[in-house]
């Protein structure tokens, strides 16, 4: 099986405030403390996260993915298409253990 990725408890400290502000319990939808939708990609090691971001939102040729290196560690994005798309996404690392 995959290792989960070590982390000390400032790290995981530093996570949970940039995951802070998704829905609460309630289910609103809460923001970044900069106003701003986030979208974290999360899934299994080489499952196409980081693909999924370039071909969506850099225009990179899907078959280009393919060359792409490994996220090493947590990558944050900023989108800012028009006045109607404001994001950030928050790209982490395969098996990422929370």
């Amino acid at each position: 099986g995959e290792q989960p990725m070590a982390q000390n408890s400032s790290q995981q400290e530093d996570v949970a405030s940039l995951a802070s502000g998704f829905e609460n319990a309630t289910g609103e939808q809460s923001l970044g403390s900069d106003g701003r939708s986030r979208l974290l990609m999360l899934g299994a090691k080489r499952s196409g996260k980081t693909s999924i971001i370039q071909v969506v939102f850099q225009k990179m040729s899907p078959h280009e993915t393919l060359f792409l290196d490994p996220t090493a560690g947590l990558e944050i994005t900023d989108v800012s298409n028009s006045a109607f798309v404001q994001l950030q996404i928050l790209d982490f690392p395969g098996g990422y253990d929370f």
